[in-house]
């Protein structure tokens, strides 16, 4: 009973443990990248430019500005300084909250809720001008609109 208990214990803590990595990874990189290039579009009217995305790539995966110019074939002062600095200025900017290398998924995953629930409260889209109303809505016509038809048909007799 006891070694049950404790598995079940060890399992339970990995899956607590899973859920906090899990919470903390929400987004996927290609998610991330989209949000981040959307609120830079909203705000700024502005694409998130390649180096940008270079950086938010390797901050992604954990990478150190060193460990991205390596790859890139950069200075590690000129990413971390001149692009990265202000890309992470943009992004605190764009979503109203501290952004940094190591906290971004946070911010771009809060400001992308914020956004969310504007299009889930959309009004319903527009009436078609050359649909047809349903028959209880002719019924309903108020004078108005029958006035409105009638001057346009009299119009066009007359001069005839």
């Amino acid at each position: 009973m006891g070694e049950d208990h404790r598995g079940e214990d060890r399992r339970s803590g990995d899956r607590q443990g899973q859920d906090r990595r899990e919470s903390h990874h929400e987004l996927s990189l290609e998610q991330t990248i989209a949000i981040a290039n959307a609120a830079l579009q909203q705000i700024l009217g502005r694409s998130l430019k390649d180096l940008e995305e270079v950086i938010l790539r390797g901050s992604y995966h954990g990478l150190t500005y060193q460990q991205i110019a390596e790859q890139q074939d950069y200075s590690e002062k000129y990413l971390r300084q001149d692009i990265g600095n202000l890309f992470w200025q943009d992004l605190t900017y764009v979503v109203e909250e501290r952004v940094s290398k190591t906290n971004f998924r946070g911010p771009l995953q809060r400001w992308y809720q914020r956004q969310t629930p504007s299009i889930d409260s959309a009004p319903d889209p527009p009436i078609i001008p050359n649909s047809e109303p349903p028959a209880a809505d002719l019924a309903n016509d108020s004078p108005r609109s029958d006035s409105s038809i009638i001057p346009l048909v009299t119009a066009t007799q007359e001069p005839g």
